[in-house]
């Protein structure tokens, strides 16, 4: 997600924003959208488990 943020406030300009003001909207919206949550079931999110298929890094299932 951090790569990602750092891309889109190449775009800046084009939404009237300086590169911070930019960088501080994505980090505050991308959280929310649907491709950075977990999407792990309530049993799966309590720990470790080797079969999640989520994609967020920040995932619990995921072994670190």
């Amino acid at each position: 997600m951090e790569e990602y943020i750092e891309k889109c406030s190449e775009y800046s300009t084009q939404s009237k924003m300086t590169k911070e003001e930019m960088k501080a909207y994505c980090t505050k919206v991308f959280p929310t959208l649907k491709r950075w949550k977990c999407t792990c079931t309530s049993e799966c999110a309590s720990g470790y488990n080797p079969n999640c298929t989520c994609e967020n890094p920040e995932c619990h299932c995921i072994e670190k």
